[in-house]
């Protein structure tokens, strides 16, 4: 075996057995050892292909001469056992991306966040797109909706790369022109549908943006059973894994209780075989791409041992302003119990769910999470999640009811997509990597109509002492001034903008003047609507 590869690329080679085998994937495994120039060295899973065919994913990290040897518990395959071999690799130029220029994602010192490999700060702002892995949504259509996103600030995609929420298997829905991901009664892991996904993955890295890859719906443990989730964890880990992705076991894990008539058992149960299968995918990824879980509600209630993920994920539910609340109470009891662990609000209410929560939700939920202590948000609509299609219009939910009767290239332009996205780049502009939650700071008078307006609407602020403050006035507070800023540093210079978070526009006001006591009041504002107000220390 020789092989050709260059930094900051994927490189592919392939080995072929000697012999046929009933059902290769489950009956044997392949890993190659990659040595590096340097001396380091990575165990690879291979996944097999196909026929008698095995592939190795592997993104080298510096130029040289690579030395590679297989390992495979047939030593009697000498086409898969023992096979020595050299990967050349060249250097190569970043590409456009920051993922090209920074590296993949991973989990920042003192877990508050996420950065870069080169310890660049990463602002998550997810999209979901449970079932566009299927034919569903074709690759004229995926690249459309990508370029979408990334125009609008989006930098993570979820994604199901198996079988997704809502269905029970087998019935084409989750197929793509490649077929289902197992073929029918789990009887073999389908290479064919992942040569379909390929591409999606590529192109969606190519374009800048984390695949957040889950394996499957909770649920499905029950289905498939222990052993082949985690056979199909080892396929994604082996196949996916040297592109700079994102793994999640699965979609709310621990749901599977509704299938038993013992809800607690069953609860019991599923809880300890995610907590057996993030072993095991911690176990065989060399690169140690970050673990997590969506959870029913927060990842941390749907595993034996929380503290096998890297970062957690809450739910909040698709209740409107109430779930919105209801994530930054879950924020909190994160920082609370997991301080050394990023939180993620992976699912809030979808724009659009049920004819509900539409773009004012959509900013509420953003700006309220990130200025808690989270350190991302996730963005969905029922229609695409689904991938509501002309040519296959069965609704969000295939096997009865739908959560949005839209299609998905109308639901791409909802509102509430650029709203969240102008959220993340305001953030992104600042060190929002070292913010902490201070409401105390800042307060939104309210004239009358108080009843109307009672918690949980309120002014969200987050910021760094001495250094910049944002703070988040939803439209809600029925007031005409302008919300008051407290506990201003005595001799610390700000300089204070007003955004506006519906239509993106930045209005400067001037030198911060503090009364006596530390306060600022800001000036009239001239709509009843959201506001962001951002306060930065004056440069020298």
């Amino acid at each position: 075996m020789k092989a050709k590869g260059t930094t900051g690329r994927v490189a592919e080679w392939a080995y072929r057995s000697r012999r046929d085998r009933a059902d290769p994937w489950m009956e044997t495994t392949l890993d190659a050892l990659v040595t590096a120039p340097s001396g380091r060295t990575w165990k690879v899973p291979a996944f097999w292909a196909g026929g008698r065919e095995w592939r190795v994913r592997f993104a080298p990290v510096e130029p040289g001469r690579h030395r590679v040897v297989t390992e495979c518990p047939d030593a009697s395959d000498t086409g898969l056992a023992g096979v020595e071999g050299v990967l050349d690799v060249v250097r190569g130029r970043p590409g456009p991306t920051a993922l090209d220029r920074h590296g993949a994602v991973r989990i920042a010192p003192g877990g508050r966040g996420f950065e870069h490999e080169d310890g660049t700060p990463f602002l998550w702002l997810g999209d979901t797109w449970w079932m566009l892995m299927s034919d569903r949504i074709r690759m004229a259509g995926f690249r459309r909706l990508t370029r979408d996103r990334v125009a609008k600030g989006f930098t993570v995609v979820q994604t199901v790369l198996g079988f997704p929420g809502d269905i029970t298997p087998f019935r084409g829905i989750e197929d793509n022109e490649g077929g289902p991901p197992w073929l029918p009664g789990y009887r073999s892991i389908n290479p064919r549908h992942f040569d379909a996904v390929d591409p999606k993955i590529e192109h969606l890295v190519g374009a800048g943006l984390v695949p957040c890859i889950l394996g499957s719906w909770g649920y499905h443990l029950v289905y498939m059973g222990e052993e082949r989730m985690e056979r199909h964890w080892r396929y994604l880990v082996a196949r996916y894994g040297a592109w700079p992705v994102v793994w999640c076991l699965a979609g709310e894990g621990a749901m599977a209780y509704y299938l038993s008539a013992d809800r607690d058992a069953d609860t019991a149960r599923q809880k300890a075989g995610w907590t057996r299968i993030a072993r095991s995918v911690r176990a065989i990824d060399p690169w140690r791409r970050p673990l997590t879980m969506h959870p029913r509600r927060a990842s941390w209630d749907d595993m034996d041992d929380p503290g096998i993920l890297d970062f957690h994920m809450i739910q909040s539910g698709h209740f409107g302003m109430i779930s919105c609340a209801g994530q930054v109470e879950a924020i909190a009891e994160a920082r609370a119990g997991y301080p050394d662990r990023p939180v993620v609000v992976a699912e809030p209410p979808y724009e659009g769910h049920m004819g509900r929560n539409w773009a004012d939700v959509q900013r509420y939920g953003v700006w309220s999470v990130l200025l808690s202590g989270a350190a991302g948000f996730t963005y969905g609509a029922a229609a695409i999640f689904a991938a509501n299609d002309r040519r296959r219009p069965t609704g969000a939910r295939p096997e009865g009811g739908g959560y949005d009767a839209v299609f998905w290239d109308e639901a791409m332009s909802y509102p509430g997509s650029c709203q969240v996205g102008l959220a993340q780049r305001c953030l992104a502009g600042l060190p929002f990597h070292r913010f902490e939650a201070h409401p105390e700071w800042v307060e939104a008078p309210i004239r009358w109509g108080a009843e109307l307006y009672a918690p949980p609407f309120r002014v969200y602020c987050a910021g760094i002492p001495g250094e910049v403050r944002v703070a988040f006035i939803p439209g809600r507070y029925y007031h005409w001034d302008g919300p008051v800023f407290r506990a201003l540093e005595p001799g610390v210079p700000y300089d204070a903008w007003r955004l506006d978070p519906v239509r993106g526009g930045l209005v400067a006001l001037g030198p911060v003047r503090p009364a006596p006591d530390g306060s600022w009041q800001t000036p009239i504002l001239p709509l009843l609507q959201d506001w962001v107000f951002i306060l930065r220390r004056r440069r020298p």
